[in-house]
């Protein structure tokens, strides 16, 4: 080890005294990488993450919880149950140099909790946030239920037997005829918080209907619909937006809708998708001398209609007959009727009957 010397020289008595010490040993060299090994050792940090019932307000054991760090171009992720309280941490562990100086300000988390019954929830957000204070994630109960429509003619009253009825929504969809009682049942259908579910009845012999309901959850086990159907009424298919046309004579008219897009949906181009919806011509009537009818109908309808204006004319294709031809053309739009009247003298005569915002 070496040493370090002092020399004293007293003048008075011509005395030296020298005095050794030590050196100290460099402890902060050696020590300086072991801390800079602690700083990159991974350690946990963790996301605290309890989930419920978010009906009951009670706590959900095992469900799954699964998340997804992104820093940059690495993803880290990570899967966890959770424990009788419902809780469970959830996060990589990083080392906390890394976590100072990359992960504070830039990482994102995305956080999936699930379980058999529920409708799974996502929580997203900044890593450094997330981990401050205990996460709370509630799910959504799915009830299943059973749905019992009644199908009966809006004028006399009566119970139809044998009528189609479809029911749809974004986890169910089936169709049944109605009993000698008018009655159908749907079992197990699978309802979620605010669903929209899409009714149908459909008879050659009436006007379809399609009826759209928005579903509460709620306690009850059993839902029963009423569906009036008219007889003699608008034909061929219904939908969001509905555009009918009658007439009662051999003429040949022409139903004519421009859509959103600017497209034009008539016999000639009886199908046009516009913003991914599709509107479609389903009926078109007295087209040659072989299929006049006295009672002849036009129908266009989308079942999901796009957003925007919706201009309706009406052409005289060809006029069999020397007297006018009246007609009626029926809009439903946001579950609401009405009815445009008016005439045509001759072929080729075009008139514009109404405009719309959907």
């Amino acid at each position: 080890m070496k040493t370090t010397q002092t020399i004293t020289h007293n003048t008075n008595t011509q005395e030296y005294v020298i005095r050794l010490r030590k050196k100290k040993f460099p402890w902060l060299i050696l020590l300086l990488p072991l801390l800079l090994l602690l700083l990159l050792i991974p350690i946990p940090q963790d996301i605290d993450v309890q989930v419920f019932d978010a009906k009951t307000l009670k706590e959900i054991h095992l469900a799954n919880v699964n998340s997804e760090l992104v820093q940059d171009a690495e993803t880290k992720t990570d899967k966890q149950e959770t424990d009788e309280k419902g809780k469970t941490s959830t996060a990589s562990s990083y080392s906390f140099l890394y976590e100072v100086l990359f992960i504070e300000n830039t990482a994102s988390v995305a956080i999936d909790a699930s379980k058999n019954g529920y409708r799974p929830e996502k929580l997203t957000g900044n890593y450094a946030e997330l981990q401050k204070e205990l996460q709370i994630i509630r799910l959504e109960p799915i009830i299943e239920t059973v749905i019992k429509f009644i199908v009966v003619d809006s004028i006399t009253r009566k119970l139809l037997p044998n009528i189609e009825v479809e029911v749809s929504n974004d986890k169910f969809s089936g169709k049944k005829n109605t009993d000698n009682q008018g009655e159908t049942t749907f079992a197990d259908v699978t309802i979620n918080k605010d669903m929209n579910m899409i009714v149908y009845a459909r008879d050659d012999k009436y006007e379809n209907v399609r009826k759209s309901y928005s579903v509460k959850q709620q306690d009850l086990t059993d839902t029963i619909a009423m569906l009036s159907i008219d007889n003699g009424g608008m034909r061929g298919e219904r939908g969001e937006i509905n555009v009918n046309l009658k007439w009662e004579t051999e003429d040949d008219l022409d139903l004519i809708v421009v859509t959103p897009c600017n497209d034009t949906i008539y016999f000639q181009n009886p199908e046009k998708i516009c913003d991914n919806s599709k509107g479609q011509l389903d009926i078109d009537a007295n087209i040659g001398p072989d299929n006049l009818i006295d009672d002849p109908q036009e129908n266009i309808f989308w079942d999901k209609a796009s957003v925007g204006k919706y201009q309706i004319f009406v052409l005289c294709y060809k006029k069999r007959k020397r007297n006018k031809v009246n007609y009626v053309i029926t809009l439903i739009h946001n579950d609401k009727r009405t009815i445009f009247n008016g005439s045509l003298i001759k072929s080729g005569e075009v008139k514009q009957v109404h405009n719309f915002v959907n």
